[in-house]
């Protein structure tokens, strides 16, 4: 396997070498989309255990017995 003179690792002559500083800048973009996963995988546990349910609602109005129901379809005759 011939490498060529003045390639990176065995790169063809001509293509595009990615600089140390992209590299490190698309390491550190990963590192901090990370630590934003975690945290806000954490924040979602914290809140899964810590806020308190809403409460239940109450038994609906009896559409029979409420006379004020307007959500009742009406009976054209």
């Amino acid at each position: 396997m011939d490498r060529g003179v003045g390639t990176a690792l065995g790169a063809r002559p001509g293509a595009a070498v990615e600089s140390p500083v992209v590299h490190w800048f698309s390491t550190g973009l990963l590192i901090a989309l990370s630590a934003g996963t975690a945290a806000w995988a954490g924040w979602l546990l914290r809140r899964l255990f810590v806020v308190e349910p809403a409460a239940a609602p109450g038994p609906g109005p009896d559409p029979e017995r409420d006379p004020d129901d307007h959500h009742t379809e009406e009976q054209i005759p």
